[in-house]
């Protein structure tokens, strides 16, 4: 079983490496591109009121959305050929206990990396977002904000994961990639087997995408990719069509988990956005349900958002947004209403 593994594995990446090899036979002059440092900071005050039917609790505060800082470059080695590299950090500008004695959250990994690229497409290693992940394209209106996909999905194939190896092919027609990443287990039981996982390739992840003038389609899978959570299979499909000045997106996704008697959650979002000369109005709806071996449904999530994004620049964005998040769990709900208000700037 191993041996075979080993083989399909070895299929995969030959092409890759006879291609890397007929370049490298090239010679030429190596010319550098880079470091660039960039980054993003989006900082909102929020308003949260949650309600579970019996108390009711409302609370302010400062919140960052993925505010980031990074570098990446390239270097170009042979005539067709470079490398490649990114390491992105996760920071927290509103963070308090920075500094302090207590436990602070400030600093987390982002993608982080360093690879080939050239006429056989990219090939990484490292910490990058899963091709499942990166399926979604845009389809999420509010990714990073209240409202996000990860809600209704509880994190689902919102993966971002280290010990990866990551291959996307060039570019066919003008319109279609395709990306493969292989997560190796280093003594993670992956699959649910109650066995750590030492082999090449423990947890795999594809996807497919078709992105061409104003239409974007992607279907993925992931088979034994263990994120925060515990292991999972999963597949989506995802599109978004634009037409003038609006946008129409739509994701479906169905995980399970990779235990004995396996809970499996469905479900969708659909999204809305249109730009009326650089103010951008969204809405978004997400539904999912999650049943357990049996077929009973233990956990229903839906959520409903609205946004105003007011684009000042191609780096400067203020934001409007609100949210109405309902959870039902072993028979009671929890409903969260969501404000929040701030800005966004990149550099």
């Amino acid at each position: 079983m191993r041996k075979s593994k080993v083989a399909q594995l070895a299929s995969v990446f030959g092409g890759v490496a006879v291609a890397v090899s007929s370049v490298v036979a090239s010679t030429a002059m190596a010319e550098s591109y880079g470091p660039k440092v960039y980054g993003r900071l989006d900082v909102a005050i929020e308003n949260a009121d949650v309600d579970n039917g019996t108390t009711s609790d409302d609370t302010w505060s400062i919140e960052s959305k993925s505010s980031r800082l990074g570098v990446k470059g390239e270097e170009e080695l042979m005539h067709g050929l470079s490398a490649i590299y990114q390491y992105e950090i996760q920071i927290q500008p509103e963070e308090q206990d920075v500094g302090s004695t207590q436990t602070s959250d400030f600093l987390k990994a982002r993608n982080q990396f360093v690879g080939l690229k050239g006429d056989f497409g990219k090939l990484r290693i490292g910490r990058m977002d899963t091709p499942l992940k990166k399926a979604q394209g845009k389809v999420d209106v509010f990714a990073d904000h209240i409202g996000e996909l990860d809600g209704v999905f509880n994190k689902e194939g919102d993966n971002r994961l280290g010990d990866t190896i990551n291959y996307t092919t060039p570019t066919f027609a003008d319109a279609v990639t395709a990306q493969l990443a292989l997560i190796q287990g280093e003594g993670d039981d992956f699959d649910g087997d109650g066995n750590p996982e030492d082999g090449l390739g423990d947890g795999v992840s594809a996807n497919v995408i078709y992105e061409q003038g104003n239409l974007f389609f992607a279907a993925a899978v992931d088979q034994d990719v263990k994120g925060d959570v515990k292991g999972k299979d999963a597949w989506r499909i995802a599109g978004q069509v634009k037409l003038d000045a609006i946008k129409l997106g739509a994701l479906y996704q169905v995980a399970e988990d990779n235990t004995v008697n396996p809970n499996e959650r469905s479900g969708f979002i659909l999204s809305a956005a249109y730009d009326l000369n650089g103010t951008v109005f969204l809405a978004q709806y997400g539904d999912t349900e999650q049943e357990n071996a049996s077929g009973t449904t233990i956990d229903e999530r839906s959520e409903f958002s609205l946004g105003i994004h007011k684009n000042y620049s191609k780096s400067t964005t203020l934001y409007a947004e609100v949210s109405d998040y309902s959870q039902g769990l072993s028979g009671s709900e929890v409903d969260t209403f969501t404000f929040s208000t701030g800005i966004r700037k990149k550099f």
